[in-house]
């Protein structure tokens, strides 16, 4: 179940929009936007209302799977699930633990709302506030139903793909020095800047899909393709993107035009290819269109630069303009179908820790250490690591409901890309 348009629309006059970080007195890290909290947030940081929104959507996800692993006894119409997402995003997966641990029937859950309102004395005048507002919207009935109301997708939106992509603009690829000296630069903006195209989207789609994207290598496609599997999971993307990934311009191109969906005409959420000669074989950049005014677009572009023209291997993601009369001849258009792809169903029935870049996890079981996402032969495996051993996350991915986490190398260097799989869909190894 998803959080309705007018849940979010609650959640956010609740949190309010900061686009500045702060740090609340006592908190240990800081936070921006929409409430977003957590080590990713650095001092002084800057972000676009977009960008808060992409962070809002991300965030809330996990939240609404929260409220999915514990509140089992009761179904919940809307109103209910919007009014419990929105206490989870504020209070956490111990806040509703804590709420279904105590509360069995709708009419208990009312009632915990406001019992169980949190334990930050300093903010208890607002939170009981915020509480009051959330068992108003938990009691009110939702019209023509009185069973558990699922919100319908009418398909995908170009809306969330933009977000994400906007979010990323001023990321700098990294040189192979800082890689390996530390893995985790992959997920920090600007941090380890070099020219040696090591980036998060080639390293989280070579993971998916290492036959056809490689890492490192140019990365403007695997740009496209990383904003699509962040805004939808791996099988809706593919149906978006026209059946596949591919960091080969060309080939994506060429999904796109086998469907019948490339043409010349530009459209808001499209993936734009630069063409050397018209055709899908002179395919040699690409981006997502994020705007088409009257006589030029928008675009969000990966491997680039904020100069102007048709930029390739620039290194960084950037926001281009383009006159459309200037594209004729120069440039084709992808059209994922967004109308008819539904987004994919969530169905695990097992919800995995909320594991973060940058923090440290006690391994709870001997784990072998592979050099790649996802594999399961003996040839991949470089080591073995202990029961009790403390680990650094710096970065995740998740392959066939797997969630596999990237490690730092070994001290030796032999092993410079490492992996373990933290959860396998069931049971969480690592916490």
């Amino acid at each position: 179940m998803k959080t309705s348009k007018e849940g979010i629309a609650l959640l956010k006059q609740f949190e309010g929009c900061r686009l500045i970080a702060y740090r609340l007195p006592g908190e240990k890290y800081n936070t921006i936007g929409y409430g977003h909290y957590g080590p990713d947030v650095k001092d002084g940081e800057v972000i676009s209302e977009l960008q808060a929104e992409a962070m809002l959507r991300m965030d809330l996800d996990k939240y609404e799977e929260l409220v999915e692993k514990y509140v089992t006894e009761i179904n919940l119409n809307q109103n209910q699930f919007d009014a419990l997402a929105s206490y989870t995003y504020n209070r956490g997966e111990g806040g509703i633990k804590q709420l279904a641990a105590n509360c069995h029937t709708v009419e208990e859950y009312s009632a915990g709302i406001e019992k169980y309102w949190g334990s930050a004395e300093r903010y208890k005048d607002a939170l009981l506030k915020r509480r009051k507002k959330e068992r108003a919207l938990f009691d009110t009935p939702v019209a023509g139903s009185t069973t558990a109301a699922v919100h319908k997708s009418q398909g995908c939106s170009p809306d969330t793909v933009i977000a994400i992509a906007e979010a990323e603009e001023g990321y700098l690829e990294k040189s192979a020095a800082a890689y390996r000296a530390d893995p985790s630069v992959l997920d920090r903006k600007t941090a380890g800047a070099g020219s040696d195209n090591y980036t998060k989207y080639g390293r989280d789609m070579h993971a998916i899909y290492p036959q056809v994207m490689d890492f490192p290598a140019y990365w403007c496609d695997a740009f496209v393709d990383w904003c699509f599997y962040k805004a939808y999971g791996v099988a809706t993307a593919k149906s978006l993107l026209a059946g596949d990934f591919d960091d080969y311009t060309v080939a994506s191109a060429r999904m796109y035009e086998k469907n019948g969906a490339l043409d010349t005409t530009p459209g808001r959420g499209a993936q734009i290819f630069f063409t050397k000669n018209g055709r899908v074989d002179g395919c040699h950049h690409t981006g997502i269109v994020v705007k088409v005014g009257a006589d030029y677009i928008e675009t969000m572009e990966g491997n680039t630069s904020g100069t102007g023209g048709v930029i390739r291997n620039g290194g960084g993601v950037a926001r281009k303009q383009y006159k459309i009369a200037a594209l004729a001849g120069k440039a084709l258009f992808g059209h994922p179908k967004y109308d008819t792809v539904e987004p994919e169903e969530k169905t695990e029935t097992h919800t995995p820790v909320d594991y973060q870049v940058g923090i440290g996890y006690c391994l709870e079981s001997d784990m072998n250490v592979r050099n790649r996402a996802g594999a399961t032969d003996k040839a991949s495996i470089v080591g073995v690591l202990k029961k009790g051993t403390w680990v650094q996350c710096c970065g995740l991915v998740t392959i066939d409901g797997k969630i596999w986490m990237l490690i730092p190398p070994d001290p030796n260097g032999k092993n410079t890309t490492q992996f373990i799989c933290a959860d396998n869909g069931k049971v969480s190894y690592i916490k």
